[in-house]
């Protein structure tokens, strides 16, 4: 136990305020209720950012149909949460789903 992993420090700092204005979208949007309702009570409410289809009330977290995962419609206010998005290393969606 004693060489486990407590918190991870990234090379990189982001701009808090643009940030909350982003989420401050975000949280205005419409949510869904989330499908699975076996293992909570109460409301659970979920918005996708990414998904397959691009749609924001496409909360599967699994690819269903040969439909291509890219940003949803939210993310088209939220330009600087793309931003901080491009700074982490990953396969992406395709570039088109930018503009």
């Amino acid at each position: 136990m004693e060489n486990l992993i407590r918190h991870i420090k990234f090379p990189f700092a982001f701009d808090v305020e643009k940030l909350q204005i982003d989420v401050e979208k975000i949280l205005s949007k419409n949510w869904v209720k989330h499908f699975n309702t076996n293992d909570y009570s109460g409301e659970w409410n979920a918005i996708a950012l990414l998904s397959q289809g691009g749609k924001s009330d496409n909360i599967n977290a699994f690819n269903l149909g040969t439909e291509k995962v890219n940003f949803t419609e939210i993310m088209d206010s939220c330009d600087y949460l793309k931003e901080v998005i491009d700074t982490f290393l990953y396969e992406k969606p395709p570039l088109d789903c930018y503009d």
